[in-house]
């Protein structure tokens, strides 16, 4: 049986991507700046710091959930072949398309760049520095979350068929609440591992098998849905307590790590639990945005990008900014997949048929 919530989840937290990166046009940044950059504002800084630590690691939960149904009615051959239509080829054609628009908007913003955007292309493939992009030079971008997917499901095969032959047939692990609370305490112990700031690569695949493994279990769900207010209640109360601490105390003290991510996995159990409890239908809209969410990651970044160096030129306050900036990205992302839709897409289907 299908599990909408997982779908409506997932394009929930790939919307909450227009606004978070709207915010960080006035955030700074760990890296001191974004593609294109205003200024600090002390609310939007702590919009980001709030929504960070939970989104991306939920859509890495719910990725690995995801793998687990399509294992269970596909061969390993078949899942990689699908991992590399769905993953693998937009990563490819998105690094050769859209994520060096950005560093040439960023080369423009920041250094006053003089030349084309076909000269540019030159130094986006040549220069690497600190893979952020934000100083004209190669950077994966938002596609860092397609990489790391790509290469985790490439580990997933090995793993399940060691797991496969150790494991007894139809076993599951089953963790009460309690026990399901505790395992961001190993989610810890996965966070040095590949540690590239605000992306380490072990904290991600932790996040990825625990939603294969664990989360996707029917107990692990009723455990949750059943214990979420308890969730909610830790979830705020952890995430008021960080990013107080960290925007306004500029507290850094190495015990944040275990608080941030704390505060990142009740956000998870907690919107796993309200999600199996209240969203798991599907209606008109939700299809829609369910079957668009991709697309809408793909293509959101770079035009935000680009409005953004527009919009920050404009004498309106923050917020509004925010808003504009936000709203426009939107629908302008809406408008180009629909656009796709109906010259590309339908015709690729008519000439298959």
């Amino acid at each position: 049986m299908r599990r909408h919530d997982i779908d409506n989840l997932r394009w929930g937290m790939i919307l909450l991507l227009f606004p978070f990166h709207a915010a960080l046009v006035f955030d700074g940044g760990e890296f001191g700046g974004f593609f294109v950059w205003l200024h600090k504002n002390t609310l939007l800084h702590a919009f980001v710091t709030f929504v960070y630590p939970w989104f991306m690691a939920l859509l890495f939960v719910l990725a690995g959930i995801s793998a687990r149904f399509s294992l269970m009615k596909r061969s390993h051959s078949a899942f990689l072949s699908e991992r590399i239509r769905k993953l693998l080829v937009p990563l490819l054609l998105g690094m050769l398309f859209l994520v060096p628009v950005q560093s040439y908007i960023a080369d423009l913003f920041w250094n006053d760049y003089q030349g084309s955007y076909f000269s540019h292309l030159k130094i986006f493939f040549t220069t690497f520095t600190y893979y952020t992009g934000y100083d004209g030079s190669f950077t994966p971008s938002h596609l860092w979350f397609i990489l790391y997917l790509f290469v985790y499901s490439l580990l997933l095969i090995p793993v399940k068929a060691l797991t496969d032959r150790v494991l007894p047939k139809k076993h599951k692990i089953r963790l009460p609440y309690f026990m399901l609370l505790l395992l961001f305490l190993l989610e810890y112990l996965f966070l040095p591992l590949g540690n590239i700031p605000s992306k380490s690569v072990g904290q991600y695949l932790f996040l990825f098998f625990a939603g294969y493994y664990v989360l996707f279990e029917e107990d692990a769900v009723r455990e949750l849905e059943k214990y979420r207010l308890i969730s909610l209640i830790l979830f705020l109360l952890s995430g008021i307590a960080y990013t107080l601490l960290w925007c306004w105390y500029m507290y850094a003290d190495p015990w944040m790590s275990l608080l941030y991510l704390g505060f990142g996995w009740c956000g998870i159990l907690t919107l796993l639990g309200y999600g199996s409890r209240y969203f798991n239908h599907r209606t008109l809209c939700t299809a829609f945005l369910s079957k668009a969410a991709f697309s809408f990651y793909l293509l959101h970044m770079p035009i935000e990008v680009i409005l953004s160096f527009f919009i920050v030129k404009l004498k309106l306050p923050d917020l509004v900014l925010f808003l504009l900036i936000t709203l426009s990205s939107f629908f302008v992302t809406l408008f180009l997949y629909l656009l796709y839709r109906k010259l590309i897409y339908e015709r690729i289907l008519r000439l298959k048929n």
